[in-house]
């Protein structure tokens, strides 16, 4: 950010690159959206803006890892801040970065042509260079430029990969063979690979008599004060706590940390800038086609359905009827065919099926689970991928129209078919085991049913438990997925009161309840947010303890938000269950329900179990204004 590298901060870049993939007023929609629903990040700060890794998540998985060859651009001239880290190196400090550019080499080339010192990455890592040829090293803990960019810490899909064993090694060393750990530019939010790293650290490693300073940025300085004492929550202190170090945080600029400390260490100044060049900018030239498959996609991911489905379905692309995309064959879908040919993570899936998938999640999360039904009829099996997207969405497709039966018996197909191609590809594996759990999800759902509900559960859920405890690559994926593990905790830790002996044989990690919710307030999905919620409170009534009125609540407000009509139904349910109806409580639950497709499948008891409850509940609080009467 500091000139005359000038690179953009975190919100500019952002920013950027909704503004370039996606349809005009889609950053205008976001921050309006995330204004209203008030999620939180790891640091109990209301998000202000979408992570950056969930958007290029989404972009990558449309358009390609190519698209982040753009990236590359930002090749900043060294500022201050380079070069009093390229000093450090040169002192043998070790130094790890989140950054992709290469600011601090260039700061070394300009101070020490012929200094000797690693560049590591965590594909080095990877490929067991465990030990740095010299003492002075930089790693690039996201990757650098320069490197394939699938390679890059720049998408969800890779930082939730956490951090490699031989990485981890490498920095536990450097850690305790410092006294002085500082903390500069970092959020402290990568929830995913880095906080998962120092929270294992914690009562494993002893750092007494070791000094951590976190820079927490003000435009002014304010005060360094104790970690103890300052207002911050910040987990990787925390951990380092409990390691016995002794922590503190510094409020204020940056740069004037760093010229303290230069001036400290007896370091020279700067030099003047030998490399001029204008500020980098973001390309923005992408067509409008992709745009609209980018921004759908966005909005799919967040469980902002309608807005998807509008987005994929404006200007007559597609119409929601009987008529077919495959039948037309349309320039939106010719165009988006012709983009992918070439590029093998494009190919693995037929495209015409990657948009379907957008419109088949669009309609789910409006309720509209017939249409949703007559989109999978439409998919293309052509490659395993696909087949294996068709065996899931059906399975899924059946479930939502509450045939409990049919769903049971399509997952198991899935499940079938995909055991035997486990490790064919990233893409695959997170399929298959979306697969798994929700068909655990499925056989909870089975445990609703009166007398016989409980057993049917523990016998159903039997057979993917099985899967897991016996595949140790299995096992792998899910633990390296936050998503599928928060998942799977949220069913045995929340709700699987009667699952006792299947939950001794699970690896202890997937039970860990501590994640469920963090995990989708980090990657902007709001609608995972609601469900996760929704399991919680239901777990809390299931066990007798009290609701507290401002969950149940959340979860209507954020279905509101979004848009979530079967949410917002689900939402007065618990509400009728708690005993805390209101007024127009019931006009709201009918007219969300209308909006969906319950009415006409065969989930029609369902809507009618929570027309009974919020009746009941209605009965129950009017008999307890008359006793006290």
């Amino acid at each position: 950010m500091d000139p005359p590298s000038s690179l953009p901060s975190g919100y500019t870049l952002t920013k950027d690159v909704v503004e370039a993939f996606c349809l005009p007023g889609t950053w205008k929609n976001l921050i309006s959206l995330l204004k209203e629903v008030q999620i939180k990040d790891s640091t109990n700060n209301i998000k202000t803006f979408p992570r950056l890794e969930a958007v290029l998540g989404n972009i990558v998985s449309i358009l390609g890892y190519d698209t982040l060859h753009r990236f590359s651009l930002f090749d900043p001239n060294p500022n201050a801040l380079h070069y009093l880290f390229a000093h450090h190196i040169a002192s043998h400090g070790r130094h790890i970065t989140l950054n992709l550019d290469l600011g601090i080499e260039s700061a070394i080339k300009i101070l020490y042509d012929s200094l000797q010192y690693d560049i590591l990455t965590p594909r080095d890592m990877a490929d067991n260079k465990t030990v740095p040829s010299t003492s002075s090293w930089i790693l690039h803990l996201h990757g650098k430029h320069g490197e394939t960019p699938s390679n890059l810490g720049l998408t969800l899909e890779n930082i939730t990969k956490g951090i490699h064993d031989n990485s981890r090694r490498l920095i536990t060393k450097a850690l305790l063979d410092s006294k002085l750990i500082i903390f500069a530019g970092y959020s402290g939010s990568d929830v995913f690979d880095v906080n998962p790293f120092f929270a294992s650290l914690a009562n494993q490693h002893d750092f007494s008599g070791k000094s951590v300073i976190w820079i927490d940025y003000s435009d002014d300085y304010k005060d360094c004060v104790s970690y103890i004492q300052s207002k911050n929550n910040l987990p990787i202190l925390e951990s380092l706590s409990k390691c016995n170090a002794q922590n503190y945080v510094w409020t204020g600029p940056t740069r004037s940390f760093i010229n303290k400390l230069r001036k400290h260490w007896s370091l020279p100044k700067p030099p003047p800038c030998s490399r001029l060049g204008s500020v980098p900018n973001f390309d923005k030239n992408v067509p409008d086609w992709q745009r609209r498959l980018v921004t759908g996609k966005i909005f799919a991911s967040m469980g902002l359905g309608k807005q998807a489905f509008d987005v994929i379905v404006s200007d007559n692309v597609y119409h929601l009827g009987s008529i077919s995309v495959i039948e037309h064959q349309s320039h939106f879908v010719d165009a988006y065919s012709w983009y992918c040919q070439g590029q093998q993570d494009l190919l693995e899936m037929t495209p015409v099926n990657r948009i379907l998938y957008i419109r088949n999640e669009a309609c789910r999360e409006q309720g509209l689970y017939k249409n949703a039904s007559k989109i999978t009829e439409h998919l293309i099996a052509q490659t395993d991928l696909d087949i294996m997207l068709i065996h899931e969405r059906r399975a899924s497709d059946a479930w939502l129209a509450g045939s409990l039966l049919r769903a049971k018996k399509e997952f198991k197909t899935a499940l079938a078919y995909g055991q035997s191609r486990l490790g064919k590809s990233y893409h695959f594996d997170t399929l298959y085991v979306e697969s798994l759990r929700a068909y655990m999800q499925l056989c909870r759902d089975f445990g609703h049913i009166p007398v016989v509900g409980k057993y049917l559960m523990r016998k159903h859920i039997a057979y993917p438990v099985d899967l897991i405890c016996q595949a140790e690559h299995l096992q792998n994926i899910i633990l390296n997925s936050p998503y599928d593990r928060s998942h799977i905790a949220r069913l045995f830790a929340w709700e699987g009161h009667t699952l006792k002996k299947l939950k001794q044989k699970l690896p202890s990690p997937l039970l860990d309840e501590s994640t469920i919710i963090t995990v989708f307030d980090e990657t902007d999905n709001i609608l995972g947010t609601i469900n996760a919620t929704r399991s919680q409170i239901w777990s809390q009534l299931s066990q007798g303890k009290a609701v507290q009125k401002e969950l149940l609540f959340k979860v209507l407000n954020l279905s509101r938000a979004i848009g979530d009509n079967p949410g917002i139904v689900k939402a007065h349910h618990l509400l009728a269950v708690s005993g805390r109806l209101e007024k127009q409580c019931l006009g709201n639950f009918i007219d969300a329900l209308m909006r969906t497709q319950w009415l006409d499948t065969r989930r029609f008891y369902e809507a009618t179990r929570f027309l009974w409850f919020i009746c009941y509940g209605a009965l129950k609080r009017l008999f307890a204004c008359r006793h006290t009467l």
